[in-house]
């Protein structure tokens, strides 16, 4: 019993004092296997019950995130982390001292490719709103790319005050480079590199569609290049 309550203490510092609400972060199913039926049927009583689920789904949180399929986190009101896997901090080259107490949105990238998601998460945050699989581009010191689908849900306090979020990420990274293979495969030749004769068609009917549009003209000039390829 002590060394669950102090994994309680030290591994998942959310399970604020106070809340009555559940202090575990929905990991797509992980609590689904948990109930109290089975305590039942063995005659156990519902406080041991209660207890025994409790310390059953720390436990398998805890082999869920050291297994790196993936991570869990928490704020405050104000947006500041409060709780971080160990395995987003060694991603990002942060220790925990330095990445608690930051704001939850600056653990992901300012980029071009990252910048419509990174834009939403703040004001999904100011509304207090559950979120599913948002697409993030992780802030890394190098230039190594990480993408991350992060889920949140809002908890509030038992005086039904917000008082911040918990949620869960998983490493997309690998999902997000065949997706863009895939796509650069679909509209470029594989040998020069160029469009393909698929996006060229595309390029030039939206063009053509424009200018007609605009009753402008313009002309398409085509070149034929013998022996391009060798």
């Amino acid at each position: 019993d002590g060394y669950c309550t102090t994994m309680t203490a030290k591994k998942f510092p959310w399970a604020a004092p106070g809340d009555n609400q559940s202090s575990l972060v929905d990991a797509r199913g992980i609590f689904a296997k948990i109930s109290g039926r089975g305590a039942q049927a063995l005659g156990v009583s519902a406080p041991a019950s209660a207890v025994a689920s409790s310390k059953q789904a720390l436990l398998l949180l805890q082999n869920f995130e050291q297994s790196g399929r993936g991570w869990f986190w928490s704020t405050d009101d104000q947006g500041r982390i409060t709780y971080l896997s160990e395995s987003v901090c060694e991603l990002l080259g942060r220790p925990a001292s330095v990445l608690i107490g930051s704001p939850f949105a600056d653990l992901f990238s300012q980029g071009e490719e990252a910048a419509s998601h990174q834009r939403t998460l703040p004001f999904i945050l100011t509304k207090q709103s559950k979120f599913d699989d948002l697409p993030l581009k992780a802030a890394t010191l190098d230039d190594g790319e990480i993408w991350w689908a992060v889920s949140g849900k809002p908890y509030f306090s038992s005086g039904k005050k917000f008082a911040g979020y918990r949620g869960s990420g998983t490493d997309i990274t690998a999902q997000r480079r065949t997706a863009k293979d895939t796509s650069r495969l679909a509209t470029y030749d594989s040998l020069t590199g160029l469009l393909n004769r698929f996006r060229m068609s595309q390029l030039l009917e939206t063009t053509l569609s424009a200018f007609k549009a605009q009753r402008r003209a313009c002309s398409v000039m085509l070149i034929d290049l013998d022996r391009f390829k060798h």
